[in-house]
């Protein structure tokens, strides 16, 4: 990176653009690397860091870019297409890989790719659609240069040479939170409003506040996200910090995302610390912001090692010269930097620097000493994670021994240090397609095959939503994925079935909580409480909580799109259907009157889930058609006069098949239910 062009194997290239650092294209794929830019030498003046150069900076707004990808993305408006894109973070460095996509100058139809100096906003369809997009993300149309943008006004739509449209350019699409009264700060381009805050947020909030792009009511626009910032800190961190304390132990990544899907950026954690009030919780952010500032002191070397043009082995043997500094080691490489004056002054100034009221008057002291407060095992294992930094298991296997880093007595050797690797940010997009191709897999198997795809798969899921936790649509498909594999050949245990339903409710819940418009959500959470309440003793209190919560779901999905009242039909036909053939299987089994008493019992305990399974089919199948049967029937009567003579003789005929149907489940529900009785 810091040599000569001419000197470089594959050569720089003009891209035009302000942001952003050198620009390469290599087997068809754009690189650029995410470093801060002097736009004013003479001040100077750069782009993130203002008076001085600031390649941390420049990296949140890269992070930020692929966080509004993802956000469109998850829109799901069919007629806009996306580049795909990936983050790769290697020895201080980030670099940002995006596919080609077939446009140019000339194909831009809504945004600016110059800087503002001109807005495009020429084609009505695709207005429209980024219109919608905007909507979905609470985001409000404001003024550009005399077009009404919704967005930030350097968001580009094309139509591309292939006629798609496509959109580009996402680090500023959601509004930065407000600086400091009367202070001018580069912060606007990489301090903004998360997208879960955003998008609950009781009113839009445009994109461009606080920067020149929101000149046109700037003061009416720039209070709302003023008041949206105030509602931040005032009340969604304490309430979020009320809801840590109760919530049981948890590792750090659970942690960030956690925070994440609240809303709350990680550079908050102080602020939710200081509103904390369980020990093990305040323990718990404090490592994550140590670990946090530690992994920007472990890149701030590698960047000056890439700048100095050291070798690798080199870079390695500073990074463990300072881990063992941490440790309480002295170093001839740190010797500015003794390791007692650091625990107690420096890091404390670090921590403010990054997280405002990471700490309390007490730790501030400098007699107090921050290690006591400090797992090693703890802090070195996040800081592995999140830097890149790979250590020896057995270094962290002693490290585990030690109850706090100050009393700890430990020194890194050369061979406990492995390396440093490439951490890669993609769209979740990557390991969502990764989750369903290995459920389509885990179909096609059974037995422990079946089980350890299942387990990828939710794994898969995982680390997608854990990418996008905004994503309302992934935790629908994880959810969905849960139900399925409820209903697998391979679960034969009815705790375990519950276990899996109950874990889709709480996804297909946090789905809604993302977006609770999401009908197609709402619609499978009511089948699934329909199936938990089937499972239920009748008359129970969790059975009727179950189909209380079932009929609020369904009714809401219906309200919100009547034709899921003939899903419902649809659906119930074939629990019925599915009963049939499992009751005509139970019937045909023959219990083993020889062998084993484990085969033997085994067999019974079989036959005895298959009975159940039955059981809960009709169950369902008895409650989705009487709850579509009261909304279709309905339906079908309203509509009576709007429809041709044959379409409603075709309409009523299937309404008598269904109430027929109905009998059919109750008669063999009922005597389903005798011949258990009976058994």
């Amino acid at each position: 990176m810091h040599m000569a062009d001419e000197d470089k194997t594959i050569a720089p290239i003009d891209a035009g653009g302000v942001a952003g650092g050198q620009k390469y294209i290599c087997q068809n794929i754009f690189f650029k690397f995410a470093t801060d830019v002097l736009l004013i030498p003479s001040k100077p003046l750069w782009m993130y860091g203002g008076s001085r150069r600031d390649d941390a900076a420049a990296m949140k707004a890269a992070g930020l870019d692929l966080q509004g990808l993802m956000s469109y993305y998850d829109t799901g408006i069919d007629e806009l297409r996306y580049p795909l894109m990936a983050l790769i973070d290697y020895r201080g460095y980030r670099l940002v890989a995006l596919s080609i996509l077939p446009i140019g100058k000339n194909t831009i139809v809504y945004g600016s790719d110059d800087g503002g100096s001109t807005v495009h906003k020429t084609n009505e369809a695709v207005n429209a659609k980024m219109e919608e997009a905007a909507r979905q993300l609470n985001l409000k149309g404001h003024i550009v240069a005399g077009e009404e943008i919704f967005g930030p006004g350097d968001i580009e739509a094309h139509i591309g040479r292939d006629g798609n449209v496509y959109v580009l350019d996402f680090a500023r699409v959601f509004p930065p939170e407000a600086p400091e009264r009367g202070k001018q700060s580069r912060t606007v381009f990489y301090h903004h409003l998360r997208p879960e805050f955003v998008r609950k947020y009781p009113c839009p909030i445009s994109s461009d506040v606080f920067t020149r792009w929101g000149t046109v009511d700037r003061k009416k626009h720039n209070k709302e996200a003023r008041t949206a910032t105030n509602f931040l800190y005032s009340t969604l961190i304490p309430s979020f910090a009320r809801q840590l304390d109760a919530a049981g132990d948890m590792p750090g990544s659970r942690l960030v995302e956690e925070l994440h899907r609240a809303g709350i950026n990680l550079r908050h954690a102080g602020r939710v610390r200081a509103e904390c009030q369980d020990p093990f919780k305040r323990q718990l952010l404090l490592n994550e912001m140590v670990a946090r500032v530690q992994k920007a002191n472990v890149n701030a070397i590698m960047r000056r090692g890439m700048r100095d043009r050291r070798p690798p082995q080199l870079d390695q043997e500073i990074v463990l010269a300072f881990l063992n500094m941490l440790c309480g080691n002295e170093s001839q490489r740190f010797a500015g930097m003794a390791p007692d004056a650091y625990w107690r002054r420096d890091v404390k100034q670090q921590l403010l620097c990054c997280f405002a009221h990471a700490l309390d008057p007490e730790e501030m002291r400098e007699d107090v000493d921050l290690r006591v407060l400090l797992r090693p095992d703890m802090l070195f294992s996040r800081l592995q994670e999140v830097s890149g930094v790979q250590l020896q298991a057995t270094v962290m296997d002693e490290l585990r021994l030690f109850p706090n880093m100050l009393r700890m007595n430990f020194r890194f050797v050369s061979s406990d240090y492995v390396g440093n690797r490439a951490r890669v940010k993609h769209m979740s997009v990557v390991d969502e397609s990764r989750a369903l191709a290995l459920m389509c897999g885990a179909d096609n198997v059974s037995g422990s095959q079946a089980a350890r795809l299942w387990g990828t798969v939710d794994r898969a899921f995982r680390a997608a939503v854990a990418t996008n936790t905004n994503s309302s649509r992934l935790l629908f498909l994880w959810g969905e994925a849960l139900l399925t594999q409820s209903h697998s050949p391979t679960v034969l245990d009815a705790k375990e079935h519950l276990g899996l339903l109950h874990r889709a409710v709480l996804k297909l819940r946090q789905a809604i909580d993302v977006n609770p418009h999401y009908h197609q959500c709402l619609l499978l959470l009511g089948e699934v409480y329909v199936e938990l309440a089937s499972v239920s003793e009748y008359g129970t209190k969790t059975f009727t909580q179950n189909l209380i919560a079932a009929e609020e779901c369904l009714r809401s999905a219906v309200r919100l799109d009547p034709a899921h009242a003939r899903h419902l039909l649809r659906q119930a036909r074939a629990l019925w259907e599915e009963s049939r053939d499992r009751i005509a299987a139970v019937d045909a089994v023959t219990l083993p009157s020889t062998g084993s008493a484990l085969a033997i019992t085994a067999a019974s305990m079989r036959t005895a889930f298959s009975h159940a399974r039955v059981r809960r089919g009709l169950r369902c199948a008895r409650f989705l058609f009487r709850f579509a049967l009261s909304h279709f029937g309905g339906a079908l009567l309203s509509t009576a006069g709007a429809v041709g003579g044959d379409e409603w003789r075709r309409q009523q005929q299937s309404v008598v098949f269904a109430y027929a149907e109905l009998a059919q489940v109750l008669i063999a529900l009922a005597q389903h239910e005798l011949q258990l009785d009976i058994e």
